[in-house]
């Protein structure tokens, strides 16, 4: 149509982008090193966890043998087993200064002598 006016489209005006600029050699090494360091850190945390559980097991367990020598203590002097000198390691009196070194000497048991 004459006289109408049709405005000239660049092609280039009609491309959306988006600029980014290349980092710099010197750009990717930091950031290389701070994931270096990342990594470490990580690595050194996860040892220190690792130790942690490992410690807290070994309470657990040292517990859980505590708690068995206790029960057989408390067994033995249901059964008159209290006395180290007629019953040896299986007595009350062995387990608890076995448990409690400091309480070594200072336990006397008497001996069980069952009333007739």
């Amino acid at each position: 149509m004459a006289g109408e006016h049709r405005p000239i489209v660049n092609q280039l005006s009609e491309i959306e982008y988006s600029f980014r600029p290349e980092r710099s050699l010197s750009q990717e090494v930091a950031h290389s090193a701070m994931a270096t360091d990342v990594v470490t850190t990580l690595q050194t945390t996860i040892q220190e966890l690792a130790q942690a559980v490992a410690n807290m097991q070994r309470a657990v367990d040292e517990l859980q043998q505590e708690q068995a020598l206790q029960t057989q203590a408390i067994l033995n002097t249901i059964r008159g087993r209290w006395d180290a000198a007629q019953n040896g390691a299986q007595s009350a009196e062995a387990i608890l200064v076995a448990l409690s070194p400091n309480l070594a000497g200072k336990v006397n048991a008497l001996p069980f002598v069952p009333s007739r």
